[in-house]
C-alpha cells in the first residue's frame, strides 16, 4: 500500500496492516529491538519502481477552453454606449 493510509495494529506477539477497506495487507511476527524495521523484498522493489515511475512521469497540462464573460453588460446597464 504505497501512498495509502493504513491502520496498523500491533500487540505483543504480531503486526496487522489492514487497508481502508479493511483487507490485511501485511501481517508478521513482531519483532523486538532497537531501530529495526521489517520490509518484505518484494514491497521494497516495488516501491523503488513506483517512485522510479513517478520520477520519470511526466504530467503535460491540458489545454482548457475558457469561457468568456460579456463584460459590456455592465456599459449596458450603466447605460453607456458599448463599442463606441
Amino acid at each position: 500500500m504505497i501512498n495509502r493510509i493504513v491502520t496498523v495494529h500491533a500487540d505483543l506477539e504480531q503486526v496487522i496492516v489492514r487497508a481502508p477497506d479493511g483487507v490485511i495487507v501485511a501481517h508478521h511476527v513482531r519483532v523486538w529491538g532497537d531501530h529495526q524495521s521489517v520490509t518484505d523484498p518484494q514491497h521494497a522493489a516495488c516501491a523503488k519502481q513506483m517512485r522510479h515511475q513517478l520520477a520519470v512521469t511526466r504530467i503535460h497540462p491540458q489545454t482548457l477552453e475558457v469561457e468568456q464573460a460579456d463584460l459590456d453588460i455592465y456599459d449596458r446597464l450603466a447605460g453607456l454606449e458599448v463599442g463606441a
